[in-house]
């Protein structure tokens, strides 16, 4: 019986049908593993213009592709041109392709165009992007209030902040500025800020707009991490044979300024407080009016100074735009103070400041420049700041200062040869701080050279 069951079995017609739904299978697996992967899109996407957004560790990382809904990613995944944007919600991550090289700041947001003009293009919204060129025909990032134009192996550093600035710090090589107002071609150690309102006039010079790079940017964690201090003096160099160009500012002002300067706080500066007291010296008795943010300081004429208490600082990083008018109420000025304000922004409790161990350079003598300082004049008008809260008096030459507010930051004194305080020749001032218990907290010593403008030389020609 067994026999013929076995038999039976052996007879059976073969199901070629089954082999074949079992090839079908085996070759859709092939072409998957083949020609699929995480990179392949809902809808699919055959384009060969894209950028490479590589997440770094511990960052978040997400993609956009119609603006609806965002797609975190943890490895290197394609931006397409039919995407909305890349956003970089926390660390960062680089965005690459065969002409554009860019490292992306956290709380940044980048789109991508594709060939415009026949350069590779893509859009920074938000955020900050250390950029370079790889590309013979150069490249092109477009922001809000202008498009810049990076030629190959030229690097910029870019930032854009909500809809209100445009800004652009050529690092290496001159980078073209292109604005509905005009072109200007900005040089490597220089920094351009660009709002809407600045391109009203049909007749504005971009020039206006740009300054030197200057010390509160050497803060910034991408310029830091690219090494940013080495490649700028690198650049600056090659175009400066006298070897007495200034790359990075004193961090006194952002700008390299006749108008004001900025005694408190200095560019750059990490704030402890929610709130702090804008405050500088007017160096141009042109000068009627200088504004933070559009808000007005207290400008004082005799004094030749502004102020601005209780100034709230509401991000980690903030951008205090600072504009200056003449007696006209014509703009001389607009530039930018860099200034980290404490984690979580202005809806935080005050924190309490931190009285830190002082050193003498915490004692700045910061007008006029030059120690000695020599001149012909009469009368020299010496400026210092202090350290906030911990300066009782001032005693210059045994001579107290009488009008030094206690507490307050800056400071100044009259050298006046009509006064006795300065005389022909060498004048040495030995100047004292002193808390309210009557304690020296430091010392510092300024020579002033008064020189007679009438004085002969050994030829017996007067200087």
């Amino acid at each position: 019986m067994r026999n013929a069951r076995n038999r039976r079995r052996n007879n059976l017609p073969f199901s070629w049908g089954w082999i074949a739904i079992i090839g079908v299978l085996i070759i859709g697996i092939f072409l998957i593993k083949v020609f699929g992967g995480e990179d392949v899109k809902k809808g699919g996407n055959d384009s060969d213009e894209y950028l490479e957004i590589t997440p770094m560790e511990n960052s978040q990382v997400f993609i956009s592709d119609q603006g609806k809904s965002e797609t975190k990613i943890s490895k290197t995944q394609k931006l397409y041109t039919s995407d909305a944007y890349a956003l970089v919600r926390k660390v960062g991550a680089m965005a690459k392709n065969n002409s554009i090289n860019a490292d992306l700041g956290e709380s940044t947001r980048i789109s991508y165009q594709g060939k415009q003009d026949n350069m590779d293009t893509f859009t920074l919204k938000l955020g900050w992007a250390w950029v370079q060129s790889d590309s013979d025909q150069g490249i092109k990032a477009k922001m809000d209030h202008f498009d810049a134009r990076i030629d190959k192996n030229d690097i910029a550093l870019l930032q854009q902040t909500n809809n209100t600035f445009s800004t652009l710090y050529a690092i290496r090589g001159s980078i073209d500025i292109i604005t509905s107002a005009g072109q200007y071609s900005l040089p490597a150690g220089k920094r351009i800020m660009i709002s809407a309102s600045d391109l009203t006039n049909p007749n504005v010079n971009l020039a206006d707009f740009s300054g030197n790079i200057t010390e509160g940017i050497t803060k910034n964690s991408l310029f830091i991490k690219n090494n940013g201090i080495s490649i700028l003096e690198s650049s600056t160099n090659e175009n400066n044979t006298d070897g007495d160009r200034e790359l990075v500012g004193s961090g006194n002002t952002t700008l390299s300024s006749n108008n004001i300067e900025f005694t408190q706080p200095s560019d750059g500066i990490a704030l402890k407080t929610n709130k702090t007291t804008i405050m500088g010296n007017i160096l141009n008795t042109d000068v009627k009016r200088v504004t933070i943010n559009d808000i007005d300081t207290a400008v004082s004429p005799v004094n030749k100074t502004f102020t601005l208490e209780n100034f709230e600082i509401k991000n980690e990083i903030n951008n205090l735009v600072y504009k200056v008018y003449d007696t006209n109420n014509t703009l001389i000025e607009k530039g930018v103070l860099v200034v980290y304000g404490p984690k979580g922004g202005a809806g935080d409790a005050m924190l309490v400041p931190t009285n830190y161990p002082l050193s003498d350079k915490d004692f700045k003598i910061t007008s006029p420049r030059g120690n000695p300082y020599k001149t012909t004049s009469n009368y020299v008008k010496v400026r210092g700041t202090v350290p906030a809260n911990r300066v009782e008096y001032i005693v210059v030459n045994d001579y107290r200062l009488r009008k030094y507010i206690p507490k307050s930051t800056t400071w100044y004194y009259h050298a006046n040869a009509n006064i006795g305080t300065m005389k022909n020749g060498m004048n040495l001032y030995e100047i004292k701080f002193y808390d309210a218990q009557n304690k020296l907290l430091s010392k510092r010593l300024f020579t002033i050279i008064k020189e007679n403008p009438h004085a002969q030389t050994v030829s017996g020609e007067t200087r």
